[in-house]
């Protein structure tokens, strides 16, 4: 805890009920893509466990829709007709909706995925503000991100050579702010998300059972001093250490919590 020693006081490997909060930016997209996402995070619903929760949060550059389970594409497409749409529109505001959301999920072990090609679009927030906000989510954070890669990966073949499905606003600096999310959470990215339905449904089955493996552990600080506090987690004594990869979450807000000292 910033460079100082901490004893473990709280230690636990059980398996414990998921909460995901799934962001999913529908701008630009194809309805082949949109019929994709949808139809693979169906998917990943029935096989989740009952005791797990799941929401929606969908936009596009015309308002957002929230749904606590997971629309059919007919559904989907219909709600997002409706004028009444809200805020957020752009990416940024509609990951600090939904981490705001995810605060009140009943689980203790909770993903934040989002589902983006990475670039935004004139947030109210900035990306230190929701990076900010991120990290004082207890939430793990992670992305599929979608690119002109796969732009073959659907029914569609009929489109003209040199012809782009997907936008081009996504430069390397978006990709590597959406990186540095979730790397922070102590999760990660998964890139050329934008191939099928299966390859969806596998990076969420792949994020399901990481997170179900996840270790949780606890201890206490010496003093509350209202600062942000690096941490770091290193094995010793563990045979062949050298060759595993540790993730964690990288800092915490030192804090009391509200009405304690």
């Amino acid at each position: 805890d910033d460079n100082a020693k901490r004893p473990i006081e709280t230690f636990s490997a059980e398996e414990a009920p998921l909460s995901f909060g799934i962001v999913y930016d529908m701008h630009p997209t194809t309805a082949d893509r949109t019929k994709a996402v949808i139809e693979s995070l169906r998917q990943f619903r029935l096989e989740l466990k009952p005791v797990d929760d799941v929401f929606l949060v969908a936009f596009n550059m015309r308002g957002q829709q929230a749904f606590d389970f997971i629309p059919t594409f007919e559904q989907l497409e219909k709600h997002m007709a409706d004028p009444d749409r809200r805020e957020p529109r752009s990416l940024y505001d509609a990951v600090y909706f939904a981490s705001d959301r995810i605060q009140s999920s009943r689980n203790q072990k909770r993903v934040l995925l989002i589902i983006s090609d990475s670039a935004d679009h004139r947030s109210r927030h900035t990306f230190s503000e929701v990076r900010e906000k991120v990290s004082d989510v207890k939430a793990e954070v992670y992305a599929a991100i979608f690119d002109e890669t796969g732009e073959w990966g659907y029914s569609n073949m009929s489109r003209a050579p040199g012809e782009v499905p997907f936008s081009k606003d996504a430069s390397a600096l978006d990709r590597a702010a959406v990186l540095d999310l979730t790397l922070k959470s102590g999760s990660g990215t998964y890139f050329g998300a934008s191939q099928n339905g299966l390859r969806l449904l596998a990076i969420y089955k792949q994020i399901g059972v990481e997170m179900r493996a996840h270790y949780t552990l606890g201890f206490y600080p010496d003093v509350i001093d209202g600062k942000r506090h690096g941490i770091r987690i290193r094995l010793r004594g563990v045979e062949g250490s050298k060759n595993f990869a540790l993730t964690y979450r990288l800092s915490y807000q030192n804090r009391a919590k509200p009405g304690n000292q």
